[in-house]
């Protein structure tokens, strides 16, 4: 990595991120949610349920982009895109379910899909920074750092009450 500003916690941080934004857009979008890590060798996963239930392929493409987006946002200098990313392979491959051979119709979806993600990781970032903070915190480049099920879970719950306890007090305040 001669002359390279990325050093390999800047690396873990933007993955503990990318794999923040995944599970707080699924989470967003009302799939099912798991785990995350860090693996050792620096890349990362999410468990995320998209095949029980219909899942809607903006969707699929949303969380696929999250992960892209959160990992940029962290404030880490941006990674060079990988065309065959696990990510990419998803919203190439969602493209292609939702609009077979239109090329044109699959370009929308995709920026559709982008917007959308890009807006949840925005409108979500404080989860997202919770989320990938504590993930990096976990992990050494000798060990896996992980967050369990039940921990994601905790964290989104105390989210969703922030943010219904919100809503109620706007609501409370607009109706005097």
């Amino acid at each position: 990595m001669a002359g390279s500003c990325r050093t390999e916690a800047s690396l873990r941080r933007q993955t503990a991120y990318h794999e923040a934004g995944h599970t707080v857009v699924a989470w967003a979008v009302d799939r099912p949610v798991g785990g995350i890590c860090i693996l050792e060798n620096g890349d990362g996963a999410s468990d995320i349920d998209v095949t029980t239930g219909r899942v809607e392929e903006i969707d699929r493409i949303a969380i696929a982009w999250a992960g892209m987006i959160a990992g940029n946002l962290c404030g880490e200098p941006r990674a060079a895109p990988d065309p065959w990313s696990t990510d990419r392979v998803e919203i190439y491959n969602a493209e292609a379910r939702a609009h077979p051979n239109d090329e044109d119709a699959q370009r929308r979806l995709s920026a559709q899909g982008r917007a959308k993600a890009r807006r949840l990781v925005r409108e979500y970032w404080p989860l997202v920074d919770q989320l990938g903070a504590e993930l990096y915190q976990r992990s050494t480049p000798y060990r896996r750092g992980s967050l369990s099920e039940t921990e994601v879970r905790t964290m989104l719950a105390n989210a969703s009450n922030r943010d219904s306890s919100q809503s109620r007090t706007l609501v409370h305040l607009s109706a005097r």
